[in-house]
């Protein structure tokens, strides 16, 4: 058994507070470095003695990344390995630099997204904010219930496409028949770039928004409002599909608790994401998506406007549908998603451990050998 000095942290309120003493989970924000890296395993135990970590043969730390900001008098120095947790997005090429700029000269990585399709070498790609839904929510199934409306979407903070969307919907009034908020205090500002302010000058976007179908005892829970964090039921239930509006729209794939909502309810959802990001999340999770049943070629389209225009026109042809004809075509997919949810972090962390042995393995024996 090998003792892995680990780093807990808390990310509320936009501060990164850290500590190597055990936090309580539970709240958004919590980041538990060593569980991150180690859920299933057997082979490690999380510790806080520095002097008994450091006594081992092998020495490990489970960090996050920038730890010096956070920790600034931790000394990385005396570890063999050290594993880097990031739960966000962050750009690689500044990370890698840090690790360069700290001496880190051996290290994994837990990417929470990336920026170009491939999965850099020493890096492990997890929706880690998928992790914090599912452990802070119970998982349960989500017929429809009446009245049932044709969409929802909970759009978050103010971005381009989230203003896209809401627009489409008011302009075509789908709005009127969907459940949709857009509320401003996810945020103290928005992230409209020019472009799209100047594509949607002449559209009526409804800023702030919450939709009058919404009774407001399905955002409850236990007499207190539910958040983020957790997975709404009651507003699912009372929707035939979902429009998904990820984290980022540009450039980065993250895998984040917008999308596995739809999945854990099994609802067919229409993404408005970055480019290729439906091909990403087939092939760097395993997902299937709905390419069999709506035109899915919006997500081949590098041009964030016509990407997003063509996926609209995707949630206009749905609207006029037969809804028993396309469940009843969706079904396998959406059974087979949620059921791969439902197992995936216990194979990536099995992964990701078993990277982690393999590095143990060849400390311990020398870098000739390739296994263990």
């Amino acid at each position: 058994m090998i003792k892995v000095f680990t780093f807990y942290a808390n990310t509320l309120d936009g501060v990164f507070v850290g500590s190597f003493e055990p936090m309580q989970p539970g709240l958004p924000g919590f980041v538990d470095c060593y569980t991150d890296w180690f859920a299933y395993s057997k082979e490690f135990t999380p510790s806080n003695n520095l002097k008994e970590v450091l006594a081992q043969d092998i020495k490990i730390a489970c960090v996050p990344e920038y730890f010096d900001r956070i920790a600034p008098d931790f000394d990385h120095t005396p570890f063999d390995l050290i594993l880097i947790t990031v739960t966000d997005h962050t750009h690689y090429e500044s990370l890698v630099k840090w690790i360069k700029d700290m001496n880190i000269k051996r290290y994994l990585i837990a990417l929470g997204a990336v920026e170009e399709y491939a999965v850099p070498d020493r890096c492990f790609i997890r929706p880690w904010y998928v992790w914090e839904i599912m452990r802070d929510s119970e998982i349960r199934d989500c017929p429809l219930r009446e009245p049932v409306f044709m969409f929802e979407s909970l759009l978050g903070t103010r971005k381009d496409h989230r203003d896209f969307v809401i627009a489409k919907l008011h302009h075509t009034n789908l709005l009127d028949h969907s459940i949709v908020t857009y509320r401003e205090h996810f945020s103290d500002s928005d992230f409209v770039t020019d472009r799209f302010r100047k594509y949607l000058r002449n559209a009526h976007i409804p800023y702030p928004y919450v939709s009058p179908n919404l009774d407001p005892l399905w955002e409850m829970k236990n007499g207190t409002q539910i958040q983020t964090w957790t997975i709404p039921w009651d507003i699912l239930a009372h929707a035939r599909y979902s429009i998904v509006t990820e984290s980022y729209s540009h450039r980065a794939f993250i895998m984040s608790e917008k999308t596995a909502k739809p999945i854990l309810a099994r609802r067919l959802f229409v993404m408005f994401g970055c480019y290729q990001y439906l091909r990403q999340l087939r092939e760097l999770y395993g997902f299937q998506t709905f390419g069999s049943i709506i035109d899915e070629s919006y997500d081949d389209i590098r041009d964030d406007i016509q990407r997003f225009e063509t996926a609209f026109d995707q949630v206009l042809w749905l609207a006029r549908q037969d809804p028993a004809k396309i469940q009843e075509q969706a079904q396998p997919i959406l059974e087979s998603n949620r059921n791969h949810l439902l197992h995936l972090r216990r194979r990536i962390c099995e992964q990701m451990t078993d990277a982690v042995m393999k590095e143990v393995y060849s400390l311990q024996h020398g870098p000739a050998h390739k296994g263990y």
